[in-house]
């Protein structure tokens, strides 16, 4: 299987070139670049960089939350195919059984339980797949407006961390070449 988090870093490539490419466009201050029907044609110079870069760490925070997302359907469907192939005969107790556990796998919590389906993951990469999930979670409930507090934050959760990570741990399961 293809790697499921390269279109995503992609995606953030292509948009960490444009925020580079708009604050070039500022800091030269190229003529007819910057028109009146822009966000950044009222503001000066310094102020609209500012801005780009507060737009770069978001785009960051959202890409690690965009990869953990891909990251954990990803694990779901891998984990209800090893089940389907568990019961590879249709019937009506093997449609059941899918069923319930369709339904239950839904509820099955990220860090803990979906990442602990798999033990014979080396420990160091589960806890450092941890950490972008419990840095995932913290972004995705507001983690502008309440900065994670130093204690729990998890270190160098930057998108390219996160990526090698999640692939790392899709590979140790067979899921990725």
């Amino acid at each position: 299987m293809a790697n499921p988090l390269d279109p995503v870093m992609e995606w953030y490539r292509i948009a960490l070139d444009g925020l580079r490419v708009a604050q070039r466009a500022i800091y030269l201050q190229a003529p007819g670049v910057i028109q009146d029907k822009h966000l950044f044609h009222q503001l000066d110079p310094q102020a609209a960089i500012n801005r780009l870069e507060a737009a770069k760490s978001d785009l960051a925070r959202l890409t690690v939350l965009d990869l953990a997302a891909v990251f954990e359907r990803v694990l779901r469907q891998f984990i209800l195919g090893e089940v389907n192939r568990g019961y590879p005969a249709p019937g009506l107790l093997h449609d059941a059984i899918r069923g319930e556990f369709e339904y239950d796998i839904r509820f099955w919590g990220f860090a803990e339980r979906l990442i602990g389906v798999f033990p014979g993951v080396d420990p160091q990469l589960r806890g450092d797949v941890k950490k972008v999930i419990r840095y995932r979670d913290w972004v995705a409930h507001a983690g502008r407006l309440n900065p994670m507090p130093s204690e729990k934050q998890p270190d160098n959760v930057v998108p390219e961390v996160a990526e090698q990570r999640l692939t790392e741990f899709l590979k140790a399961v067979g899921i990725v070449a």
